[in-house]
């Protein structure tokens, strides 16, 4: 597996053991979200949730955006993670790139030293995704005002497009089938002050 596309392009990946469920975006995904991503990208803050490998965070780092903030807890996939993050390191040793070790699964607020973000992407396991955005969506803490994109099961596509229609924080839904993939992205309504 490699970086697909911008400057660290065919940047050697390392992906975590399937056995730890880590499902690593394919590159025609990662190429999807950057393309679909594209004017948000510049100059842009990403958190790469669930990061296993960290591919979409490192190739939005390569088609331009700031700064990446990875968050990862299994302990093999963060492994995998750092390496990656040095093998990019190597090719452009002023890469922004935060580790964040933090169980998105059963933590309600984001790490204080995380900042904040523009772009959220979130490939949870397939199996917690509903929970997960149950319990996200209820916490605007996570993202003020940001792009949400949501990797999951396709099969799971109606529930969570109900879920999002109902939740009054989502705005301008999109949605995109690659196989059994589903790509969801939406913004968070802005929030009179």
């Amino acid at each position: 597996m490699f970086i697909a596309t911008g400057f660290l392009k065919r940047t050697p990946l390392r992906v975590p053991q399937q056995r730890d469920g880590v499902r690593p975006a394919s590159s025609k995904i990662r190429e999807a979200l950057m393309s679909m991503l594209a004017a948000s990208l510049e100059d842009a803050v990403i958190w790469d949730l669930f990061a296993g490998s960290g591919s979409v965070g490192l190739e939005a780092l390569s088609r331009g955006a700031r700064r990446a903030v990875f968050f990862e807890h299994c302990s093999s996939s963060l492994r995998a993670l750092e390496e990656n993050i040095r093998g990019a390191r190597r090719r452009h040793p002023e890469l922004a790139a935060t580790v964040v070790r933090h169980n998105l699964l059963s933590a309600h607020n984001p790490p204080a030293a995380a900042g904040s973000a523009d772009v959220l992407f979130a490939d949870p396991p397939y199996r917690m995704t509903v929970r997960w955005l149950r319990s996200f969506a209820a916490n605007s803490l996570w993202w003020p005002s940001a792009e949400l994109v949501i990797k999951a099961a396709y099969k799971d596509s109606a529930l969570l497009l109900e879920q999002l229609q109902q939740h009054e924080a989502f705005e301008d839904i999109k949605e995109r089938r690659y196989g059994s993939s589903l790509v969801i992205r939406c913004s968070r309504v802005e929030e009179d002050v």
